[in-house]
């Protein structure tokens, strides 16, 4: 079995030489996409501001050096808790020699809290002890530098320090990562949508509210009998709450269920129902779908990229739509790992793009450039819509940042279907070809989260940016 793969340079105040970031015909193309789809501002909606700071946080603030550009003291949030600042603007000592400096924007070191959970963590800390980082233990500290939390109720949005401070969160990430929340974003959103030639019904499959009595009632007249739906609760990830739909009475048992079973002080379990793609692209007769990843980043600019490598995943067993089993249906590895055949084939339940493609090449007779080209537009053009959706509601400030993981399927026409945005997407490294994936994509966006902010809080130009590889920044082009 292969190591993992180690963090490839340590990055302090200075980063690793940038790569090209796409082929001039790519650039050209998100050239003319971006003139073509131009979006609007981003106006993050910021919070009031309700207290004063202590005479002692003033004394302290005003003694300390003025960074050009404003700083720290320009960014920093009214109404905020107040602690002493935790970044070192000295510059860590180069352990790689290939590298340059952030042209005076370097971060030099700074200390990090991680919550605790499995997901990326063990890659998250070494990376950053790889970069001279220091770790906090104490959960309760406001002292850090960099909080990477599994859950956004693990950070204290009320305490973070702007401009001297990061998350890898978004306090109102929801707008996009909850069913409910993604589907009325796209919804409101229609106007926006259309003008970038993206109508609602070819993004998603036809959808309804169960938690909405007129949207429910729709549903339980155009329903058919026997037709295949699938019912997901709204907040839910990993498969977990998905059940199969084939009887309106099943429906109707499920929501009695929720009703009696709910306490009083809370409301029933909010839930969607959404047609079946009846007809979904199989592979080997499995049937699969892709993640990709997009990384949000809030700055003086901030910063929408698509990461290049995605991968596919598929079920251990062979489609069948008169099954009700989910490990045919759902095709993630929380659902997969629970069937006994998963041990024995889980390092064929993941693909890279590049296994794909050459299937793709030889059984669907599609292009070799079809990920490279065809997909990966429809893939971008899609997320970009559904950034579009929500850019001018998401609260951004400096320090912001979150991976999502977005979920596509194909159909037998090739048509490309959202299934899903995913807040905290697995990160696991538990095959090879995730192994090979998933580091560089946690470390690259570490790197880009960590330059951008640092110009930003200095009023740098973000642009170019040293740490990028292998995302493609779509916004702004």
């Amino acid at each position: 079995m292969a190591a993992a793969v180690e963090p490839k340079s340590p990055r302090g105040a200075e980063l690793p030489v940038s790569l090209s970031n796409g082929s001039k015909q790519d650039q050209s193309m998100v050239q003319i996409e971006s003139k073509q789809h131009k979006a609007e501002e981003i106006n993050g909606e910021e919070g009031q501001a309700s207290a004063k700071e202590t005479e002692t946080a003033d004394t302290k603030e005003k003694a300390k050096p003025q960074i050009p550009g404003g700083g720290v003291a320009a960014l920093r949030k009214p109404g905020c808790c107040v602690g002493p600042s935790t970044i070192t603007l000295s510059a860590v000592a180069s352990i790689h020699t290939s590298k340059i400096s952030l042209g005076g924007g370097g971060v030099g070191t700074g200390r990090y809290y991680t919550t605790q959970g499995n997901n990326a963590i063990a890659i998250v800390e070494r990376i950053l002890n790889n970069w001279q980082w220091s770790k906090i233990g104490d959960k309760h500290t406001t002292s850090f530098t960099l909080k990477w939390a599994d859950l956004r109720q693990q950070i204290d949005y009320r305490c973070f320090r702007e401009g001297e401070q990061m998350v890898n969160h978004f306090p109102n990430i929801s707008i996009l990562t909850t069913k409910i929340g993604l589907l009325e974003s796209i919804r409101s959103s229609k106007r926006k949508l259309l003008s970038l030639r993206l109508p609602v019904h070819q993004i998603i499959p036809e959808t309804y509210r169960l938690d909405i009595q007129s949207e429910r009632e729709e549903f339980f007249k155009i329903y058919v009998e026997d037709e295949l739906w699938i019912c997901k609760p709204t907040g839910a990830n990993q498969g977990k709450g998905i059940f199969l739909v084939k009887s309106l009475q099943q429906v109707k048992d499920k929501l009695a269920f929720d009703e009696a079973h709910c306490p009083v002080t809370r409301h029933p379990t909010q839930r969607i129902i959404q047609r079946y793609i009846h007809n979904p692209l199989l592979i080997e007769g499995r049937k699969f779908d892709i993640r990709v990843y997009m990384l949000l980043i809030a700055g003086e600019k901030s910063i929408f990229a698509f990461y290049r490598e995605g991968y596919i995943r598929l079920s251990c067993l062979p489609y069948d739509d008169k099954s009700m089993d989910m490990t045919i249906h759902l095709t993630n590895q929380y659902i997969q790992k629970k069937h006994p055949l998963y041990t024995d084939v889980k390092e064929d339940t993941v693909w890279d793009f590049e296994k794909f493609q050459n299937y793709l090449s030889k059984n669907e007779k599609l292009p070799e450039d079809y990920i490279a080209t065809t997909l990966t537009r429809q893939l971008r053009h899609l997320m970009f819509g559904c950034y579009h959706s929500v850019s001018h509601k998401l609260e951004r400030r400096v320090g912001y940042f979150e991976l999502l993981g977005f979920d596509f399927m194909l159909d037998s026409n090739y048509h490309l279907w959202l299934i899903e945005v995913n807040i905290n997407p697995a990160l696991h490294t538990n095959c090879e070809t995730l192994k090979q994936i998933i580091p560089d994509v946690i470390e690259e966006t570490l790197g880009m989260a960590v330059e951008v902010w640092s110009k930003s809080r200095r009023s740098r130009p973000v642009f170019p940016i040293d740490a990028q590889k292998k995302f493609y920044t779509i916004f702004p082009p």
